[in-house]
């Protein structure tokens, strides 16, 4: 047969490609007597034999990669033709499509020419008939869903999309969240219930903001808020909650002792008219309340014994006060001489401060303070060197703020320590204290020697008697 000589003749085939391409020239051989043999009449016998001839003469002579690369070939032709059909038609719905303007028209068209390019692009990377065909299918497709709306349409579907899905992520959060609740270990049914309540609620918010927003970013935002507050919500038994919340209590307060403290030291520091000394004892006594006020705040059980604790504290360490108490004649009657003399030292130690008196209280910056916390009913005190004998009771005058006058009568007394606020060094020495050269030293020294001379009579007297007696 001269299609077999002609497969004998093919360069390129090996052996079995040959015997393959013979079969199929024998198959071709085949129908072809047959249908002749089933012809009724000399015209379908022609037709039978033109069409073996044609399909023996067709019967492909080459090898398997030729016949791949073909098939591939004709493969990408059809895909780039169908690509281009769903190209026109895309933009005839385009030309047809009501309430566009030309340039959302325009803008569509072009979105349609970059997906059919794209989709081209594809075609060509493609290496075999499958891969062509899915490049086709997936233009195909992308072309059909390119959106045909105006861009007011076009944000709505991207918002109405935005919102179902950040439901739907709050919904998933929801049910996470109920699942380790139901796993925790330790709380009753209602801590569950309790708990599980918190989450719907913080559920049911996150949907009420995604229903409000407007647009993409604000529905993003409100998910993702939703979620974090799902997350959050505490899976924790009532003991647990009042504890997370007195320890944190703590640490606040905590903070604001210290804030206080550095605060008011830093007052110190700018302080004019005190002395080194003295802003160290002022320190000192800032250490101790802040101390102390964070001892009080351990010692606390709940969080309004912790804010107690801490206001107390903030006080403390707020004002300045003397060391000592200052000394005055008459407790039941405390004229303005004496306020005055107390604003004039508070304000040496608390430059700067508000100070005003409210009946048997002064306020120093907001902090109400006793009078009875600053004063005290004053009397001469004597030192160790002076003689141990009855002594003139005489009232001391009204203190001098300024404190610093050594030797005098003013001033304040090493006497007892203030009850409320810090501290400062305000103490006199008193030692020695004599009174002014007036006749007063000789008036007394006549009158300390009659009454020597006569209890010395009387005891005489008294001896005599009783030695009579024993006679």
């Amino acid at each position: 047969m001269a299609k077999e000589e002609a497969i004998d003749k093919a360069e390129g085939l090996t052996e079995t490609e040959k015997a393959k391409a013979k079969q199929a020239v024998q198959d071709a051989a085949d129908k072809a007597k047959t249908a002749i043999d089933a012809a009724t009449d000399v015209e379908e016998v022609n037709k039978a034999k033109e069409d073996g001839e044609k399909e023996i003469e067709n019967s492909p002579v080459t090898s398997e990669k030729e016949d791949v690369k073909v098939a591939v070939d004709k493969a990408k032709e059809d895909a780039k033709k169908a690509i281009d059909d769903a190209k026109v038609a895309k933009e005839e719905a385009i030309d047809k499509a009501e309430g566009l303007t030309e340039t959302e028209k325009a803008k569509a068209k072009q979105a349609v020419q970059d997906a059919a390019d794209k989709a081209k692009t594809a075609i060509d990377a493609a290496t075999d008939v499958e891969e062509v065909n899915k490049a086709k299918e997936d233009g195909e497709k992308e072309i059909e869903n390119s959106p045909v709306t105006s861009e007011k349409e076009d944000v709505k579907v991207a918002v109405d999309k935005a919102k179902e899905d950040a439901k739907k992520a709050i919904d998933d959060a929801k049910v996470a969240k109920e699942e380790a609740i139901d796993k925790a270990e330790g709380l009753t049914e209602t801590e569950k219930a309790k708990a599980k309540q918190a989450v719907q609620d913080a559920a049911d918010k996150a949907k009420t903001a995604i229903d409000a927003a407007t647009d993409v970013e604000e529905v993003n935002k409100a998910k993702e808020d939703g979620e974090k507050e799902i997350e959050n919500s505490p899976v924790t038994s009532e003991k647990e909650d009042v504890k997370v919340a007195v320890d944190k209590a703590k640490e606040d307060a905590k903070k604001a002792i210290d804030d206080a403290k550095v605060a008011k030291e830093e007052a110190i520091d700018k302080a004019e008219g005190l002395t080194e000394t003295e802003k160290a004892k002022a320190k000192q006594a800032v250490q101790d309340a802040a101390d102390k006020a964070k001892t009080a705040i351990d010692a606390a059980t709940d969080v309004e014994e912790v804010n107690k604790a801490k206001e107390d504290g903030e006080k403390e360490i707020s004002v300045t006060l003397p060391n000592n108490k200052f000394r005055v004649p008459d407790l039941s009657n405390i004229d303005q001489s004496v306020k005055d003399k107390l604003k004039e030292e508070l304000l040496r130690l608390n430059p700067g401060a508000t100070i005003t008196f409210n009946e048997n209280k002064v306020i120093v910056n907001g902090v109400e303070i006793p009078l009875t916390d600053l004063i005290v009913y004053g009397k001469y005190e004597v030192d160790n060197d002076t003689p141990k004998y009855d002594k003139p009771n005489l009232v001391l005058g009204v203190a001098d703020g300024s404190n610093n006058h050594k030797g005098d009568n003013n001033g304040l007394i090493n006497g007892e320590e203030t009850k409320f606020g810090t501290g400062s060094l305000n103490k006199d020495s008193y030692s020695s204290k004599k009174l002014p050269k007036t006749g007063t030293t000789e008036q007394n020294t006549i009158f300390y020697g009659a009454t020597v001379f006569g209890l010395g009579l009387m005891i005489a007297a008294l001896r005599k008697r009783l030695e009579e007696e024993t006679e």
